[in-house]
């Protein structure tokens, strides 16, 4: 069978590193920890939990971080985590029966999906993509980008497995360090020239997220300019509008969410907004068509996903457009659909109750 090396750049992780090591202990043959400036117990965790432990000298480059972690690794394939991700035990026992079957020399990548949002309350991802996890060693492939790093794996190379997912559970007080930090990386690399489509597409991310939404608005527009990748595109449309809404400019992010769907109509997200946009105005009528069409669409396995948008959300707004028009049977249906995987279960409930009085 064929060995498995986890890989793992941290500092000051002290609080989840335990967490996410013995999850990973249970899978892996060689357990990575590169640290790039702890000053608390991380080191110290991490060679509690049987990591070997290298050092590196912290240049504000994630990608120059991960390499060496990988140049450590001894193992035939390398999978990598940070620390604040769990991996769940379905996904453990998952990863060792990958071992069995799927890690040969006719691939270089396994993809599995990154669960990168989670409701606390439910436990269920808001928000996924699929990102490469598992890399063949002897493929000698290198992460690129100081942020938001990634690695190419050569077309027809790699292996998609949705079904097995990754989470990430990071503290609140770390999210804000990183939201700080990431946007000084990235406006160092577009002040040096580094203007490639995908720092251009993470900066204007990172702009939106510190409400800087006319110069987001900007960049995206850059961004749109000079890239080829679809779902990635269709991804900053819907930033736009996100940021155009900010602005209270409606008609610009119907505008944007429209380039989204006719860019790719198999993806919900964009006839979500556009029927938000006419049930905001009391449009009924208007908004039931694209709430339908989102309803019937099944979740895509590439690209950004809002989980709300393939579930509970089409069917929500449908079932409050239904009852304004009158048609409490269909409002009923629709609620009824909504329900399982709504995470405001007692409104639902209360609007079924608002839609059978109707009758």
């Amino acid at each position: 069978m064929p060995t498995l090396s986890l890989a793992m750049i941290v500092k000051n992780e002290e609080k989840t590193l335990e967490r996410v090591l013995s999850g990973a202990k249970s899978f892996c043959d060689e357990m990575v920890v590169v640290d790039t400036g702890s000053t608390d117990k991380t080191v110290e965790i991490a060679e509690q939990m049987g990591a070997k432990v290298f050092h590196f000298t912290w240049i504000n480059d994630f990608a120059a971080a991960r390499n060496h972690a990988f140049e450590c690794c001894t193992s035939d394939w390398i999978m990598w985590l940070d620390a604040d991700d769990v991996v769940p035990e379905l996904t453990q026992q998952q990863i060792k029966e990958l071992k069995e079957t799927s890690l040969h020399d006719e691939l270089d990548g396994i993809f599995l999906t990154y669960q990168y949002a989670i409701d606390e309350k439910t436990g269920n991802s808001t928000y996924s993509f699929l990102r490469e996890r598992i890399i063949r060693r002897a493929a000698n492939l290198k992460w690129a980008y100081p942020v938001h790093e990634c690695i190419a794996i050569p077309a027809g190379r790699s292996l998609s497995r949705p079904d097995i997912a990754i989470q990430h559970r990071p503290l609140e007080e770390k999210m804000i360090t990183k939201k700080d930090r990431n946007i000084k990386i990235l406006e160092k690399a577009i002040e040096s020239g580094d203007e490639s489509p995908r720092n251009l597409f993470y900066y204007a991310n990172e702009l939106r997220d510190h409400e800087q939404y006319e110069e987001a608005i900007a960049y995206y527009d850059k961004y749109l300019r000079v890239s080829n990748l679809a779902w990635e595109q269709y991804a900053a449309f819907l930033n736009t509008a996100q940021c155009y809404l900010k602005l209270d400019e409606e008609l610009n992010a119907l505008e944007a969410c429209t380039k989204a769907m006719l860019l790719d109509s198999e993806r919900a997200e964009a006839f979500n907004q556009i029927g938000l946009y006419f049930y905001r105005n009391e449009e009924w009528k208007k908004a039931i068509p694209f709430f339908h069409a989102a309803s019937i669409l099944p979740k895509p396995e590439s690209g950004f996903t809002n989980e709300a948008d393939y579930t509970w959300m089409p069917y929500d707004f449908l079932s409050i457009c239904y009852h304004n028009l009158g048609q409490q049977e269909k409002a009923i249906e629709a609620a009824l659909k909504s329900l399982p995987t709504n995470p405001d279960r007692d409104r639902v409930l209360n609007n079924l109750q608002w839609f059978i009085k109707g009758l």
